[in-house]
Parts: structure tokens; sequence; C-alpha cells
């Protein structure tokens, strides 16, 4: 991904009841280092009118999700459970960041769940606790940025042998926290130039 200049541009992707009454709204408040410059959403209607009301121009269907990944550096995703994990790894695929916390189950040798809690915690996890199965198997339970792990079958696979395995699913929303939206922000701020 290429190092772009000035405010973080984003879109939103889905225009329902949360995108309009909770995610709109607080990003109001995020104009210093960021601009809404999308909207995407099957509903013309809403495309239309939300549109409008917080002076978005570009505005796509689900078919055209693709053309708003081109001019978007994040995305939002305030879509139905079932339709954010292809939404969110689109989005990652085309190199533009997705903000959002994944809850995250992770079953290991029992000898491993050290490990792996410790290396889930090093990736901003929130570990939610650890359940032991027969067989010297446990299940690790956390919450993770899903930025984090986008890539962590991989390093499971290594730590464990192969023999461990994960699933996530869409738990909520967090605000990215302070020292990582600095370093977002810092990717986009115009640097100084050299003599």
């Amino acid at each position: 991904m290429s190092k772009r200049r000035g405010p973080i541009r984003y879109a939103v992707v889905g225009l329902g009841h949360i995108a309009q009454v909770a995610v709109l709204p607080a990003f109001r408040h995020a104009q210093r280092n960021s601009r809404l410059v999308a909207l995407v959403s099957d509903d013309a209607t809403k495309r239309r009118e939300v549109g409008k009301k917080y002076r978005v121009d570009r505005t796509y269907s689900y078919d055209e999700y693709e053309a708003c990944l081109e001019g978007v550096d994040a995305v939002y995703i305030a879509l139905p459970n079932s339709m954010h994990a292809e939404y969110a790894v689109r989005a990652a695929r085309a190199g533009v960041h997705v903000l959002c916390e994944k809850p995250f189950s992770v079953t290991v040798p029992e000898a491993n769940v050290g490990t792996i809690t410790g290396d889930l915690s090093g990736k901003r996890g929130r570990i939610q606790g650890t359940d032991i199965l027969p067989g010297g198997m446990a299940v690790v339970k956390a919450q993770a940025p899903l930025a984090e792990v986008m890539q962590y079958q991989s390093q499971l696979k290594s730590v464990t042998g192969g023999q461990g395995s994960f699933v996530m699913e869409l738990s909520h929303y967090d605000p990215v926290p302070p020292q990582v939206q600095k370093q977002i922000a810092e990717q986009y701020k115009p640097k100084a130039e050299e003599e």
C-alpha cells in the first residue's frame, strides 16, 4: 500500500440502523484526520438520503464495492453479521484498512495455551477464558482486532505443529486505540520536504 498524504478517506458499508444512529453521527467528530467519502448500500433511497445528509457524493451498491475500495483508505462495515466477513476480507485484500474487533476462539493442544494467550495479548487481544477439552486440547476464547489476526492461521499452524484451529465471528465494534489511530494517521500525514 502506498503512503498517501492527507486525511484518511473512509467509507461506511451498510446503511442500516447501527450506521445511521451510532456510527455516522459519531464519525462527525473525527474530521480532524479523516473524511467520510463514500457510502455503500443496496438501498438507493438510503444512499441518496444519507449521502445528502452527510454531504457524500460517492455512493455505491454492493455490486460496486470494489470501485468504492479504489478511492478509500479504510472501511467501517455495518452490515448484517452474515455479510461481514466477506466484505472485511475483500477490503483487506484491496489494501484497505478494516477497523473492527472480532471474537476469536482458538483450539490448541493444552501445552500451547500459554504461548497462544501471550501471542493474542500481544495482538491487542483480550482473553475471555480457557476451557480444557478431553484429549489434551483447550479452547482459548478472546477478542482481537481483525487487522491483527487476518493471517493468524499460518502462525497458529507453526506454533501448534498443525494441531491448532480457530474461528471468528463479529461481536462488536470498538474505537481504535489512540496509539493505533496515531500510527494510521502518521501514514497519511504530509511529510516535511527533505533538503
